[in-house]
């Protein structure tokens, strides 16, 4: 199991020395409302005909969040928990491929009904849609090869003027690492959170800043190649499902199904699955 979930990411680091990186098998992800109506029809089959049918989008890019398995069907821990809600909420959810920089237009059009994406529940985005409630919590770290030569390093003070790498896919990721590093010209960017990890594996960079999860689940799925994170600001933030501003009803089926799946112990099987402990 551990393979299959992991096979992807497994490809990515260790071809590390390629020119070209092996990317996760993936079909073409919608970019406007049109194309997420268009991308409808090829969704999941509804379980229950009896159950309303919520389109769920995703940019299915980041694991173990949400991603494609080596048959491109849209796996991740997200996935997971949103089908534990849903049948414990008794409504079927049909999952699609889409980009963050649309959540608001998909979520306004009606062409979906929940954006799942791993997103921050703050203020600017608490404004125009509603959240869920907080399903998992996480924290800005920098994940740097737990080695001899890193010894030295023990907050990102010690990471001035070295290479740190990030992904484009984070809105704050350049920012956050040019106050790291104090120069741009040591920043590595990549396209995504992996392929900042497989930057330090093949020596681009000496960190990778990214989402603790993220390298929780990477080091839960082989512990054989070490890393050590690095608190970059100490501070947790909550991730939430996001629907459209006022729908109420949606919001308490979701809320209801977490409390549910929470407290019938579904939710720590399935973080354990995908992040390898327990919440903290």
């Amino acid at each position: 199991m551990k393979k299959l979930l992991g096979m992807s990411l497994f490809s990515l680091i260790l071809t590390a020395c390629n020119d070209k990186p092996t990317e996760q098998a993936s079909t073409t992800p919608v970019t406007s409302e049109s194309d997420v109506v268009a991308d409808i029809a090829n969704t999941t089959t509804t379980k229950n005909p009896n159950w309303e049918t919520v389109i769920v989008a995703t940019q299915a890019d980041f694991p173990p969040f949400s991603f494609k398995d080596e048959k491109g069907i849209i796996v991740g821990f997200e996935r997971d928990l949103l089908e534990a809600i849903a049948t414990a909420s008794e409504f079927n959810v049909d999952f699609i491929d889409g980009r963050r920089n649309n959540i608001q237009q998909n979520l306004d059009g009606d062409s979906v009904g929940i954006w799942a994406s791993s997103i921050s529940i703050t203020p600017e985005r608490e404004q125009v849609m509603d959240f869920s409630e907080p399903y998992l919590n996480h924290e800005r770290v920098v994940a740097i090869l737990d080695n001899d030569a890193n010894a030295n390093i023990k907050d990102v003070s010690d990471l001035v003027g070295k290479t740190v790498a990030y992904s484009t896919f984070d809105s704050k990721g350049e920012e956050h690492v040019t106050e790291i590093v104090k120069d741009k010209s040591a920043i590595v960017p990549e396209k995504t959170a992996f392929l900042a990890l497989k930057a330090v594996y093949s020596n681009k960079a000496i960190g990778a800043l990214g989402n603790n999860r993220s390298f929780e689940y990477y080091t839960a799925h082989y512990p054989d190649l070490k890393i050590r994170l690095i608190p970059f600001e100490g501070r947790v933030t909550n991730s939430g499902f996001a629907i459209k501003e006022g729908n109420t009803a949606l919001k308490q089926k979701l809320d209801m199904g977490l409390e549910k799946v929470k407290a019938n112990g579904t939710y720590d099987e399935l973080f354990k699955k995908w992040f390898g402990n327990t919440q903290s």
